[in-house]
């Protein structure tokens, strides 16, 4: 009589650690978390140029604590020749992004003209001569992409499009990927050969 219940006990035991060992093997993978923050720019300060457009964006991956995969981004459009921005020539414009908190400036990005916007420019001239004889405004793209990935535990950085200055306190460029949180603000500027801005558009980070 004593033995039967010892006997049903050990046979219990082999299932209980059976179903315990996959919950302690999901604990060693650790979960994944993503944060996508994201803002819209429109026409402000201004208002120099009401045909620009803009947006710009955070993803971060990250797993067990550790940061998988940092990528931001900005995408601005706006139509060349601009009399508001001072731009005829898109090859030659300066468009820039400042990153603020808080109304403290701590980021700013240059962003790099799209490869296919000089030849889209001349396509979009050229159509419109044909069509009507007349020059048409035509819109010329510039980004910036910067990107944060862990490979075998080091991190590395790469800058797919423009630069992105993340250490204003600091003389030169400090490259890196601005560490945007909701709330942030972003404004982009034109910025001319002696060193004046024009913003034209402005959009705050939300949660995506």
């Amino acid at each position: 009589m004593i033995r039967y219940p010892m006997m049903v006990i050990a046979a219990l035991f082999p299932m209980v650690c059976i179903l315990t060992v996959p919950s302690a093997s999901m604990a060693d993978k650790g979960s994944s978390t993503t944060s996508d923050v994201r803002a819209n720019l429109v026409p402000c300060c201004g208002n120099p140029e009401p045909n620009a457009e803009g947006k710009a964006k955070r993803k971060t991956q990250t797993k067990s604590g550790t940061v998988k995969s940092d990528v931001f981004s900005a995408d601005i459009e706006i139509p060349v020749p601009s009399a508001g921005l001072g731009i005829t020539d898109a090859t030659t414009a300066d468009i820039r992004l400042v990153l603020s908190r808080g109304g403290v400036d701590y980021a700013e990005c240059f962003l790099a003209l799209d490869d296919n916007s000089d030849d889209n420019l001349e396509s979009t001239r050229s159509t419109n001569n044909d069509n009507n004889g007349n020059d048409d405004e035509a819109g010329a793209e510039f980004q910036v992409k910067i990107q944060l990935k862990s490979k075998n535990g080091t991190p590395v950085l790469t800058q797919s499009k423009g630069q992105c200055d993340v250490n204003l306190g600091t003389p030169d460029v400090q490259p890196g990927v601005p560490n945007v949180e909701a709330g942030d603000v972003a404004t982009a500027s034109v910025v001319d050969s002696s060193t004046t801005r024009t913003l034209f558009l402005q959009g705050t980070f939300v949660q995506h």
